[in-house]
């Protein structure tokens, strides 16, 4: 029955560890070690001849140890899944400076953020600060990354 109770401390600190250090969240394995750990010390102190004092005791101490065992591994043993190896660069983003200079139609009112057409594409557009109606011919006069800046044509 001994061996049970620290079997299952033992396997409920590791699941903690586990779950505090590399799993994010407090799910699955978080709740089964909790369990296992609970059940253990449960155990251990309804064993005949173990004060509740002691058994407190070890359950903490293997508590720690799994913890540490869990980060040493972590620490000398990175897993692949985890940990980023190579250096991202460059952007997801397009380049619009192609669209400057275009002319196009508001096909919203752009008060000052709304929608155009530019090149026969719908695109998000904001204006300087001036009401311009739906309908109304635009040009595009600067681009920031993906905010694109119209004024009335002409």
């Amino acid at each position: 029955m001994l061996t049970l109770a620290v079997i299952l401390l033992v396997v409920g600190s590791l699941l903690l560890a586990l779950e505090i250090l590399l799993i994010p969240g407090f799910g699955l394995f978080g709740a089964t070690g909790l369990v296992a750990f609970v059940a253990g010390l449960g155990i251990i102190m309804s064993v005949p001849g173990v004060p509740g004092t002691v058994a407190f005791v070890v359950a903490i101490a293997l508590l720690v140890l799994g913890f540490v065992a869990v980060f040493l591994i972590l620490r000398f043993k990175r897993p692949k899944a985890i940990v980023l190896e190579e250096c991202l660069s460059g952007s997801a983003a397009e380049d619009l400076n192609y669209l400057l200079g275009v002319t196009g139609v508001a096909l919203t009112n752009l008060r000052p953020v709304g929608m155009a057409e530019l090149l026969d594409k719908r695109w998000a557009v904001v204006t300087e600060g001036e009401f311009i109606p739906k309908g109304t011919a635009v040009v595009v006069i600067q681009v920031e990354g993906q905010r694109i800046v119209v004024k009335r044509a002409g």
